[in-house]
C-alpha cells in the first residue's frame, strides 16, 4: 500500500506524488510534499488548491530572470501588474530548459511544469503577481437572450436616405430588442423600425430625422427585459459606426442676370455623393417681378429693372439640406427688342457678357425710338464696343462704293464686321458718356473676328465732347490707351493721326469725294484714313506706311 500519512494540521493526508489516494472524492485535499503545496481533487484530476500555486516576482530591469525554489504546475495563470504595465513579454521554462509557456498579455498558460521565468520589458520596481486559475471548458453562444446583447458588425456604414436600413450582426438579440442612435448634438433616438431576423441578426431602419451634422453615429442595442446591460464591456455599443451621408452641394451660380422682356429659365442644380434626387423649396427673399419657382426651375419674363435676393433650400432624399442665396439682376441685357440696352458698354456693365455678336439697342433719337440691332465686341479692354463702321476696299466683294451720303449711314439694318456698314450718324447717341468716352480703330489684311480687328490700330479716350459727324479736324485731346500693331504713337504722316475721326467732303487730291480721316488737312498724307472714296489703289484706305498699308477691312467702334 502507498505510504499515505495524515498531516498533523487538520488531518489532511500528505505524501509524494505517487502516494496520492487511489480513489479520491471530488473536493478531497492532499498535501504533496514532493511539490510543496496543497492539492485538491477535481473532475479533471489533482490540481493545486487555491493559492497553492501562486507566486510573485519583481521587475529589476529590461531583462528580469528568476529560478524558483519549487516547480510550478502547468495550467492557466492570471497576471496583475502593480504598476498596470502591459509592455512586457513573459517566458517560462521547464527543468530541462524547454519552453513551457509564453505571453504578452495579462493571461498566461503553461503546457508543462516550470521552475524558471524570464521577463523582458516592464517597469523597474513593478511587481507581477501570478495567480493559478482552474480553467473550465467554455462554449460560444449567440442565443442567451436573457443576458445583454452584443454587436460584431454592421452593413452598410451609411444611411443617406430616409427609410434606408442597415443589418446589425451580433448575438443575444431578444424578441423585443431595441436599437438607438446618438450623434453630435443629437440625443439618443430610437430607430424607425427594427426587424429581428434571428438572435444574431437585425434589420434596422434609420430615424427620419438623421442629419449629416450628427455623423458619425453610435449604435446602441439593448434587451429591455434585461436589468443589467453589458456596460462593463459595452459590447452592445458600436461607436461612430454609421453616417447619414453628405449634404448636397450647390452647382448653380449665385449671381443671375435676367433680361427684361425676354423669356428666362434657370434649372436649379445641387448634388450629393449619394447621387440622390434633390428637391428645391423657397426659404426667403423675392424674385424679380414676373419670375417664379416651380419644380426646381425659376422661370418667367422679368418686367421691371431691379435687384433682388432669393434663398432656396436643396434637400436630398435623406432630408439633408443646404440653403443658397441668389442675387437676381433684372435689366436690359440686349438679348431681345424688349430688353434693348442703351449701348454696348451699358449691356456689358449690366450682364458681364463676353460674347461678341448682335445685341439690341434702343435710343429715342435713333430709328424713332424703335429697338434695332448692332454688332458688339464684348471683350477688348474688358469693355463693350458698338461697331459703327466696317470699311471694305474696292478689292473686297461688296467693297468700295462709298459716297458722301452712305458714309453716314450704310446697311444700317444689317450690322456686320464682314460687310460694308456705317451708322456714323447714330454714333454720338451710343457713347457711354458725352466726354471721356472711348473709341477703337482696327484693321486687318484678312478675317473679320476679334483677332482680326485687334491686329492693327488701337483704342483711345476722347477727352472732350467730341462728335463723330464733325467736319472739324481739331478735336485733338486724345489719349492712346492701347496700340495693337503697326505704330506706338499718333502720327499725322505715317498712320493713325492725333485727330478724332472727322469728315471731309473732298480727298487729298481735291476731288469731291467723302472720306473719314484721323490726320490734319494739308499734311500731304493719306495714311490713317478710315474711308476714302478715291483710294488711289489701296484696298480699303491707306492705313499705316510702316505697318498695314492696304488693309482688307477697317473698323470703327465706340464705347
Amino acid at each position: 500500500m502507498p505510504d499515505i500519512r495524515m498531516s498533523s494540521m487538520g488531518g489532511t493526508p500528505f505524501g509524494d506524488t505517487n502516494s496520492r489516494p487511489s480513489s479520491p472524492q471530488v473536493g478531497q485535499t492532499y498535501y504533496n510534499g514532493q511539490l510543496g503545496y496543497l492539492e485538491i481533487y477535481t473532475v479533471s484530476g489533482w490540481i493545486p488548491a487555491t493559492g497553492a500555486n501562486d507566486f510573485s516576482l519583481n521587475i529589476t530591469g529590461t531583462h528580469t530572470e528568476v529560478v524558483f525554489s519549487q516547480t510550478y504546475s502547468s495550467g492557466s495563470y492570471s497576471i496583475v501588474s502593480f504598476l498596470n504595465d502591459a509592455s512586457l513579454d513573459i517566458y517560462a521554462f521547464a527543468d530541462d530548459g524547454t519552453l513551457a509557456g509564453y505571453t504578452n498579455t495579462k493571461a498566461f498558460s503553461a503546457t508543462q511544469r516550470f521552475n524558471k521565468m524570464v521577463v523582458l520589458g516592464g517597469s523597474i520596481g513593478d511587481v507581477l503577481q501570478f495567480s493559478y486559475k482552474t480553467t473550465y471548458a467554455t462554449s460560444t453562444s449567440t442565443t442567451s437572450t436573457g443576458a445583454g446583447p452584443y454587436i460584431t458588425s454592421i452593413s452598410p456604414s451609411a444611411m443617406p436616405n430616409q427609410n434606408d436600413t442597415i443589418t446589425i450582426t451580433g448575438g443575444n438579440f431578444a424578441n423585443n430588442v431595441s436599437v438607438a442612435f446618438t450623434g453630435t448634438d443629437y440625443s439618443s433616438t430610437t430607430a424607425k423600425s427594427v426587424v429581428r431576423s434571428s438572435s444574431t441578426s437585425l434589420i434596422v431602419t434609420r430615424p427620419d430625422n438623421f442629419p449629416v451634422s450628427g455623423s458619425p453615429y453610435t449604435i446602441t442595442v439593448t434587451n429591455p427585459s434585461v436589468t443589467n446591460q453589458p456596460t462593463g464591456s459595452n459590447v452592445h455599443i458600436l461607436s461612430n459606426s454609421v453616417t447619414a451621408g453628405t449634404n448636397p452641394v450647390w452647382n448653380t451660380n449665385s449671381t443671375q442676370i435676367v433680361g427684361i422682356g425676354s423669356a428666362y429659365s434657370l434649372s436649379l442644380s445641387a448634388s450629393d455623393t449619394e447621387n440622390s434626387t434633390e428637391t428645391y423649396t423657397y426659404v426667403s427673399g423675392s424674385l424679380p417681378n414676373g419670375l417664379s419657382l416651380s419644380n426646381g426651375i425659376i422661370s418667367g419674363t422679368a418686367t421691371t429693372e431691379q435687384t433682388t435676393t432669393y434663398t432656396v433650400r436643396a434637400t436630398d432624399a435623406g432630408g439633408n439640406y443646404v440653403n443658397k442665396t441668389f442675387t437676381f439682376n433684372s435689366g436690359y441685357d440686349g438679348s431681345s427688342a424688349a430688353s434693348a440696352g442703351a449701348n454696348a458698354q451699358s449691356i456689358k456693365s449690366f450682364s458681364g457678357t463676353t460674347t461678341d455678336g448682335l445685341y439690341w439697342i434702343k435710343n429715342a433719337n435713333i430709328n424713332n425710338g424703335t429697338p434695332f440691332q448692332v454688332y458688339c465686341d464684348m471683350n477688348t479692354g474688358g469693355r463693350g464696343w458698338t461697331l459703327i463702321l466696317t470699311s471694305l476696299g474696292y478689292q473686297e466683294t461688296g467693297g468700295g462704293g462709298w459716297t458722301n451720303s452712305n458714309t453716314h449711314l450704310r446697311n444700317q439694318n444689317s450690322p456686320s464686321p464682314q460687310t460694308s456698314y456705317s451708322i456714323i450718324d447714330w454714333a454720338d447717341y451710343l457713347k457711354s458718356s458725352s466726354s471721356g468716352f472711348k473709341y477703337m480703330i482696327g484693321a486687318a489684311s484678312s478675317g473679320y473676328n476679334r483677332a482680326a480687328w485687334t491686329s492693327y490700330g488701337g483704342y483711345f479716350t476722347a477727352n472732350g465732347a467730341y462728335s463723330f459727324t464733325t467736319t472739324n479736324p481739331n478735336q485733338t485731346n486724345l489719349t492712346a490707351d492701347q496700340w495693337f500693331g503697326g505704330q506706338s504713337s499718333f502720327s499725322d504722316s505715317s498712320g493713325i493721326g492725333g485727330h478724332f475721326p472727322w469728315f471731309s467732303n473732298q480727298n487729298y487730291n481735291g476731288q469731291a469725294n467723302s472720306g473719314i480721316y484721323t490726320t490734319y488737312p494739308g499734311s500731304g498724307s493719306w495714311w490713317g484714313a478710315l474711308v476714302e472714296a478715291d483710294n488711289g489703289g489701296y484696298n480699303a484706305s491707306p492705313f499705316q506706311s510702316n505697318g498695314l498699308q492696304s488693309p482688307a477691312r477697317i473698323w470703327l467702334w465706340v464705347s
